[in-house]
């Protein structure tokens, strides 16, 4: 059975998170025509109602999980029965009880938690997490991610930033697809602090982007009636970019903005760069840096950090 893996996208709601998702799920399906997609989108958006729905009774699972408390025996619903049997396809698990009416908070988390555990080799959409969890901290929800390491399913999560993100999800996780969330990465640098510094870098770069296109509709209040300025806005502010976690690089950028972008991570960091200004002090023999001393020594670090981009 193959390893798991795990495309962490993130950004705000309509910054085009789905519109590429959904091109990637329509190749998945046509590169893997064997295999079955399933997608839990608790929004219910346009992009994802359109495909047939499977039989799934989120009242009838909460039931088993009480009975299971009772008795200390597993029982394994109809419901979950038909995650591990799903024909080659797209199918959605719409977010409503038997009843139509809509899930509740509890009950998506544990749509979620039940998907993780029982579906397998296909792919798998969860949309909008944050919908229904601020936090990975919850014990299910770190059982159920330990799960799918080993259970041959492509998994693709949205999240509208990393802030609920834990190291177990990290672990799984190889790509992450950065679009705008307006989030500040320094409150969970010690989180991911394996691959803060690379994400960080593509948060500058997007952020930098992001703000160009704010600077165009606040200077151009009728731009979205000239589709040439709304072109070059869309392209700023729907910018994202890859991050290869396991194998430490992005993708999707240019140099300069690169280049550009670990400055600025530099000078809000110039700790990172210590090491690189005490080589150049101990090999001239100097007790304090000039500023050139410190140019050098941030284009050094760049330069031994040039693995992050392709």
């Amino acid at each position: 059975m193959r390893e798991t893996f795990v495309t962490l996208a993130t950004g705000l709601m309509g910054i085009g998170k789905s519109y590429i998702t959904e091109q990637m799920v329509r190749a998945y399906a046509k590169a893997h025509p064997k295999r079955s997609i399933l997608i839990f989108d608790p929004n219910f958006e346009e992009s994802w109602n359109k495909f047939p729905a499977i039989h799934f009774d989120i009242m009838e699972i909460q039931r088993a999980k009480k009975e299971e408390a009772k008795k200390g025996i597993r029982i394994v619903t109809q419901s979950e029965k038909n995650l591990k049997k799903l024909p080659p396809g797209i199918f959605i698990i719409a977010p409503f009880t038997v009843y139509k009416e809509p899930m509740n908070q509890p009950q998506m988390l544990l749509t979620m938690v039940t998907i993780c555990t029982n579906y397998r080799g296909g792919m798998c959409l969860l949309e909008d997490v944050n919908k229904y969890t601020i936090s990975f901290e919850k014990t299910e929800i770190q059982s159920a991610f330990k799960a799918i390491r080993h259970s041959s399913v492509d998994y693709i999560i949205h999240l509208q930033s990393l802030n609920p993100i834990r190291p177990v999800i990290f672990e799984a996780t190889r790509l992450i697809r950065m679009h705008y969330d307006g989030f500040d990465l320094y409150k969970i640098k010690e989180k991911i602090s394996q691959y803060f510094t690379i994400c960080r870098i593509a948060q500058i770069i997007i952020n930098t982007k992001y703000r160009k296109g704010e600077e165009i509709t606040r200077k151009y209040p009728n731009w979205e009636q000239n589709p040439k300025l709304k072109q070059v806005v869309n392209a700023y502010k729907r910018l994202f970019i890859w991050v290869f976690t396991k194998d430490e690089y992005i993708t999707g950028v240019k140099k300069e903005d690169f280049i550009l972008a670990c400055n600025e991570y530099l000078t809000e960091s110039p700790s990172e760069y210590k090491p690189q200004l005490q080589k150049i002090l101990f090999l001239q023999n100097r007790k304090s840096p000039t500023l050139n001393d410190h140019n050098e020594a941030r284009a050094n670090w760049i330069r031994e950090h040039w693995r992050y981009y392709r």
